[in-house]
């Protein structure tokens, strides 16, 4: 006689022997298919020498087929070997995105683990303004809070300059050039908080918050949380 399992998706037959039911081996089959489809891409993306892209679609073969072992070699050479999580790590499924069951190991020239690099001061404002209205994408904890840093501090000390020049024309142009500053960092603060909460896969509605009370409170918190290791729906790793 054989028993089925409904938490595991088998049949189970004479004590040890097992056999996959034909909607597990469907499921089986067609995210293998999937993998081998990403595998595919990532080798022509090879073959352009664009090594970034090829290792994004690897990252996303893994995630259909975790055990594909021409995936996982395929990752090996382009960034270093994958390190499975444990059972009980967290992953960007818990939020909504697919889950990731491995993240990258650390390797010369390869994804470079949370926390291994911070950017700096000078990187995140060029970074920002390189990305001036683009909202696809993440940004690190460093990236953003470096850019609100500088901005912050560009705004106040025009200010203070304004404050103390009194009324005079220099007191005015220097106004004026603190009204052109507000409005000319807007668009890329926006941006760059909308990419932060994609590091928390997060979606940028999360922004609305502003728009209810305290919710200026949480957002600040959300923005500040420590981003996901490996791919997310949002892209790689910054």
């Amino acid at each position: 006689g054989a028993r089925f399992c409904g938490s595991c998706g088998v049949e189970v037959h004479d004590g040890s022997s097992v056999r996959a039911t034909p909607a597990t081996a469907a499921a089986n089959d067609g995210s293998s298919r999937l993998a081998q489809t990403y595998i595919t891409q990532a080798l022509e993306a090879v073959g352009q020498q664009d090594t970034a892209r090829a290792t994004q679609l690897v990252d996303r073969a893994l995630l259909a087929q975790p055990t594909n072992q021409e995936a996982l070699s395929l990752r090996a050479q382009l960034t270093g070997p994958a390190i499975p999580r444990t059972a009980g790590e967290a992953g960007p499924g818990a939020s909504g995105a697919p889950s990731a069951n491995y993240v990258a190991a650390a390797a010369p020239g390869g994804v470079r683990p949370r926390g291994s690099r911070t950017m700096s001061f000078d990187e995140a404002i060029r970074t920002c303004l390189s990305k001036y209205a683009s909202f696809s994408g993440r940004a690190s904890r460093a990236e953003y809070w470096w850019w609100v840093l500088a901005v912050i501090l560009l705004q106040v000390g025009l200010f203070a300059v304004a404050i103390a020049a009194g009324e005079t024309s220099l007191a005015a142009a220097v106004g004026l050039a603190w009204i052109v500053v507000v409005l000319g960092t807007f668009l890329p603060s926006i941006a760059a908080a909308v990419r932060r909460l994609h590091d928390t896969d997060r979606s940028g509605s999360w922004l609305l918050l502003v728009f209810v009370p305290f919710g200026s409170l949480v957002l600040i918190v959300l923005l500040a949380q420590a981003g996901y290791r490996g791919p997310t729906r949002y892209g790689p790793q910054t």
